[in-house]
Formats: structure tokens, C-alpha cells, sequence
């Protein structure tokens, strides 16, 4: 599956080496796009502020079989994978886009918040069992983080990590050397990913949600191991808003999009 990204650039100015952020959008890793409204929306705002911004797709989809979490499980990891080889290929093109290698910011909004956490916390030893494969010999070999979606071999080390309204599925790969400065913003009503610990999609009841997933670990308790760890991280608590608090019903943006910019 070919996977491209869209570039923002600052125009009419003169800087050559600018910061990078890397924006994942949501769509509970079965649907959404790089250029939703709300990607183009922010990367615009930022490129104008002297960003570039990398707008990037990854695979998406799995099969649901209730209680078969490797499926989902294998599906995120795959998003870590292609989120960590676009990081790669914009660190490769690092000077023809103007991008600095020690200023990169990675964003992600509900799903894309799983996979911007996972991708600045998950190391190798980290990795979900499942990824090797088997479940009645179906699935393949995943293979390593960096061994997927092209052969760049570029390192790199995050210099911060925005979440929006996402989780993890695993807090104990937040390690206490990572030190990784976060900014967590996330609705404390949010049904469908948790503002605590709780199962996701609980607006469709959490007899339904157990099926296909285990608990999750929301903003507030990834806030609170942070501060235990000593890492720089802010929490921004939307009250009583639920899931994606920049729109309302009507998909429309509410006052909270400004702030959310700012």
C-alpha cells in the first residue's frame, strides 16, 4: 500500500532549517485521512508559524473478531511503523524541506494520539506479543519497528509529543529516562477514549467495548505517571466535554478550536 504525506512550508522568508511537526489524524485506526479538515486546518496555522508540518497516512484496518485483540493490537503497531518510517524519510529530505533533525514534534488527535505515544515510548522490548504473528497461522510476521515501509535507517529522538483526546495501552512503556516533554489535551467526559483508565468506546456500552479491546490509559493517569517520572508535561483538562471538543454535532468548529491553536 503506497502512503504519502502532505508538506506545509512557511513562503517569503528567508530560514532555511525550521522545526518539524508530524501530524497523525484520528479515525479509530479504521478510517480518516491526512487531509481531513481538521489536519489541514492545523497545519496551515502552523506552517504559518514557521513550522513545516508533515501531514502522513498510515494503514489502516483490521478484522474484528470479538476477543481477538492481536488484531487490533497488530493494527496500531503497523501505524507506529509507518509513522516512524515518514519520520525517517523527512529526516532523509531534511534539507530540501528546511527541516531542523533536533526540533521534531509529533501530534496526534485520538487515534493518532495512541500511535504519537506509543511511537515516542515503545522500544523493541516493548512490542505487542502479537506482532510475530500465528492466530491460526493468518497473520505474518510484523518484523521490527524501523523495518517497514522503506529503507531508511535515519535515528532520531522526538523533542516533544502533543496528545490529544488519545491513550496507551500500556503505561510501564513510559520509562523514566525518556524524560519526553508531553502536552496532553483531552475531554474529561470522553467516551470513547477514556480521560482515565477505562475501556474505549463505552458510548456503545462496555459489555460491546471488552470485546474488542482491553482498558486504556487517557490523559489523566499518563499525566500523573509523568509528573512521578519528572518529565515537563502539561495537562489541559476540556471539563465535561467529550470526544473531539473542537467540534460540535453539527461538525462544526466550537469556541474551543482557538484554544486549542493557541
Amino acid at each position: 500500500l503506497p502512503l504519502k504525506m502532505d508538506i506545509y512550508q512557511p513562503k517569503y522568508d528567508s530560514v532555511k532549517s525550521r522545526p518539524l511537526l508530524v501530524l497523525v489524524h484520528g479515525g479509530a485506526f479504521i478510517v480518516g485521512d491526512k487531509r481531513d479538515d481538521f489536519q489541514k486546518k492545523l497545519a496551515m496555522h502552523y506552517a504559518k508559524m514557521g513550522y513545516v508540518v508533515a501531514s502522513i497516512n498510515y494503514r489502516l484496518g483490521y478484522l474484528f473478531i470479538p476477543g481477538a485483540y492481536s488484531n487490533l493490537e497488530r493494527c496500531i503497531y503497523r501505524a507506529i511503523q509507518d509513522t516512524r518510517a515518514a519520520i525517517r524519510w523527512l529526516i532523509a529530505n531534511s534539507k530540501k524541506y528546511g527541516i531542523d533533525k533536533n526540533y521534531i514534534f509529533l501530534a496526534g488527535n485520538s487515534a493518532g494520539g495512541f500511535i504519537a505515544l506509543k511511537t515516542a515510548f515503545m522500544a523493541e522490548s516493548e512490542s505487542f506479543s502479537s506482532i510475530s504473528g500465528n492466530l491460526f497461522m493468518l497473520q505474518d510476521d510484523l518484523g521490527c519497528l524501523d523495518c517497514s515501509g522503506n529503507n531508511h535507517k535515519e535515528k532520531f529522538r522526538l523533542k516533544g509529543v502533543i496528545n490529544t483526546w488519545g491513550a496507551l495501552t500500556d503505561i510501564e512503556m513510559m520509562d523514566e529516562f525518556e524524560k519526553m516533554p508531553l502536552l496532553l489535551i483531552h475531554g474529561d467526559s470522553d467516551k470513547i477514549v477514556p480521560y482515565g483508565f477505562d475501556y474505549p468506546f463505552k458510548n456503545v456500552g462496555e459489555k460491546y467495548s471488552s470485546f474488542f479491546s482491553n482498558k486504556v490509559y487517557g490523559s489523566k493517569p499518563i499525566y500523573d505517571k509523568a509528573l512521578e517520572m519528572g518529565f515537563p508535561v502539561s495537562l489541559i483538562t476540556v471539563q465535561n466535554a467529550g470526544h473531539e471538543p473542537q467540534v460540535d454535532e453539527n461538525n462544526a468548529y466550537t469556541p474551543f478550536m482557538s484554544q486549542l491553536l493557541n
